[in-house]
């Protein structure tokens, strides 16, 4: 009963997820039990309140039992209810995965009745959830279950699926930029599932090494904060023009104006060396109550760009 009430909340999340990343495995799914028809990744946001509650609350009461002793010697009943809430979440990946194999190891595959840019489209926003809910979980059970060997190996598979998830996610991601081009959200959102993959493949070195949580978080810890570092040093509003313009240059028709509208003035000099106009060109990055002239107004960037 209490392992129920551990999995169900999780195993109803990652199915939500899942099939909202996949019409195809939510077709076949709903075969099986009955979904929500039409599900949209908005709906998420109406979870995370009651889940984020219950999962403080699951680890609040783990971690304050009184009767145990240490983080190694744990009752033979955590290891259970622990086995089969691991099991029965390998078991749903397995499931997704297997239904990826085509899709990873071809170049052209895509579903039948379903276009490409959909195809494209759905999945890597719901997928990048998963590998975030899955690298919470296991920094939670690494801390606390260390030397179970069932556990290991179950979380291990859990972490190698996962990894898999996420190399669909940036398949998908790629795919879609290659036909609808790049923007911000869409360089973070490939970011981040690099970020998380990475700290997947640590999480299944540090269990075959059997290495302590405080060295995991430790590098984790450095790793997070230089991957921020670089990630706000790269000028991303360039990135985008950049990559944009050159992928349309042979039909520019297909070059979005309006999205090169919406970058910051830090795209100016890739737009302005491509040679590419349109209208109200100059009120595009012009900030009105922003002046050169003035030192309370002035900003060394800014004026640098404007004025050259």
């Amino acid at each position: 009963m209490i392992a129920l009430l551990i999995t169900l909340p999780f195993l109803a999340v990652f199915i939500l997820l899942l099939t909202s990343a996949d019409s195809h495995y939510s077709n076949i799914l709903s075969g099986i039990f009955k979904l929500p028809e039409h599900f949209d990744i908005h709906y998420i946001l109406t979870v995370p309140l009651y889940f984020t509650i219950y999962l403080l609350m699951f680890i609040y009461t783990l971690s304050n039992i009184s009767d145990r002793v240490g983080h190694i010697e744990t009752k033979k009943l955590d290891i259970l209810i622990l086995g089969i809430f691991l099991g029965v979440i390998n078991l749903l990946f397995f499931s997704f995965v297997l239904l990826q194999i085509p899709f990873l190891l071809s170049q052209n595959y895509v579903p039948q009745g379903v276009s490409i840019s959909t195809f494209a489209r759905e999945g890597f926003f719901q997928l990048m959830l998963v590998l975030g809910l899955v690298s919470v979980i296991f920094l939670f059970i690494l801390k606390r279950y260390r030397g179970e060997r069932v556990i290991t190996l179950l979380l291990s598979a859990m972490l190698v699926q996962t990894v898999i998830i996420g190399l669909v996610s940036l398949k998908k991601m790629h795919l879609y930029q290659s036909l609808m081009g790049a923007t911000v959200l869409r360089y973070y959102v490939e970011w981040f599932d690099y970020f998380l993959i990475i700290i997947l493949l640590m999480g299944v070195w540090f269990l075959i090494r059997k290495l302590s949580f405080a060295t995991f978080s430790n590098i984790l810890s450095i790793l997070a904060i230089a991957s921020f570092t670089l990630i706000v040093s790269l000028n991303i509003d360039a990135m985008v023009a950049k990559t944009n313009i050159e992928k349309f240059k042979d039909n520019p028709k297909k070059l979005d104006i309006r999205a090169l509208k919406r970058l910051s003035i830090d795209a100016l000099p890739v737009i302005k060396r491509e040679k590419i106009k349109f209208k109200e060109y100059k009120s595009w990055y012009i900030i009105p109550e922003r002046s050169c002239s003035h030192f309370s107004t002035y900003h060394y960037g800014y004026c640098a760009i404007v004025n050259s």
